[in-house]
């Protein structure tokens, strides 16, 4: 992940940044942070130089140090789909929350009010304004032709479930596409299974859901937001905590969970590698992350209150430790996440 190095303003053209893991164009980009989007000229040596601001309609704003930095996938060209040659900028769109049964997609990125697009694998474009498309249904199951219309790939929501969120071409005509739900995540060893069911070079990946957070909501969607590559949880639970319950424990001084990867109700995504920790803990409590190659004590608070904190952390966790100097309340959560597919190509490599 790339942070910023040194706060920027609304009109500086010019970034200093951390890369970490993430390699920028050399030649030329475009980046998010915050809200905003911003496409540059050029990179040399941890700056980025000939920056545009507020582009693809975004506004400006400042930004303070330390802000992540997130690759957009752009992609600047000429689609031939449907016999025609239409010059396009594309940007993958966001997921936004609707409701506790209902997702879409952001529209308008041609400049055209409810347009969805989505641009496949094979280069092809597809735009759709239909709702029954664009609006993702939990408590409807996918139809990929004819009356098509998006929800489920199978079955029906089950409680304190992430699902990975597709765009899938609708098989009937050459124009439309449907969003689809599915708890098979965007990995290598699921794309043999992920195209049997929608179509070799007919799906994308746009992000994740998530019914029921493990505590009061159990087959509801979580309110959330996502910008670019980052998600994050905007559930209330109890005592205030966000996100997906984790682990949870109200007389204890040392919460411990062990960290379990798939989709199910306590589990972490195994194609998310950064991650949003949430905690909630009352008296002097520390945090201990333990990962596959070192361990770190994170976080302290002070305080006969219940604070709510949260911390970002890069790595493959084995085990996340809540040390607290009273036996109270305490509970760990998974907060966010931050999806490296999402900052890495139109998919990821198939």
């Amino acid at each position: 992940m790339a942070l910023l190095l040194k706060a920027i303003n609304s009109s500086d053209t010019i970034i200093m940044f951390s890369s970490g893991d993430l390699n920028f164009p050399q030649d030329s980009g475009v980046i998010q942070i915050d809200s905003e989007i911003i496409t540059y000229t050029t990179v040399y040596m941890g700056t980025m130089y000939g920056c545009t601001r507020g582009a693809q309609s975004t506004t400006p704003a400042s930004h303070t140090i330390v802000s992540p930095i997130l690759l957009i996938n752009f992609f600047s060209g000429v689609s031939t789909n449907g016999g025609g040659t239409t010059q396009f900028n594309y940007r993958k769109p966001s997921l936004s929350w609707i409701n506790t049964t209902q997702a879409t997609i952001e529209t308008g990125l041609d400049g055209i009010s409810g347009n969805g697009i989505a641009i496949f694998p094979d280069g092809t474009k597809r735009t759709d304004s239909t709702p029954g498309h664009i609006i993702l249904d939990v408590t409807q199951t996918a139809v990929l032709s004819g009356m098509a219309q998006s929800g489920l790939q199978t079955g029906t929501v089950t409680a304190n479930t992430t699902y990975a969120v597709y765009a899938v071409k609708v098989q009937s005509n050459s124009t439309d596409f449907i969003l689809v739900a599915d708890t098979l995540l965007p990995l290598q060893a699921n794309f043999s299974t992920i195209n049997t069911n929608f179509g070799l070079n007919s799906w994308v990946y746009l992000g994740m859901i998530r019914a029921g957070d493990n505590d009061v909501l159990s087959t509801e969607l979580i309110r959330f937001t996502q910008t670019g590559a980052m998600t994050v949880l905007l559930n209330n639970g109890t005592g205030g905590a966000r996100g997906i319950f984790l682990a949870t424990d109200p007389s204890t001084t040392d919460l411990l969970y062990t960290a379990t990867y798939g989709t199910g109700a306590t589990d972490l995504p195994p194609n998310i590698q950064i991650f949003l920790i949430g905690f909630r803990a009352s008296g002097n409590s520390s945090i201990n992350l333990y990962t596959d190659t070192q361990n770190i004590s994170l976080l302290a608070t002070n305080g006969g209150a219940t604070p709510v904190r949260m911390f970002i952390y890069s790595g493959v966790v084995t085990n996340i430790e809540l040390v607290r100097s009273s036996a109270a309340n305490a509970t760990i959560t998974l907060a966010g996440w931050i999806d490296p597919i999402l900052s890495n190509g139109v998919n990821a490599s198939l």
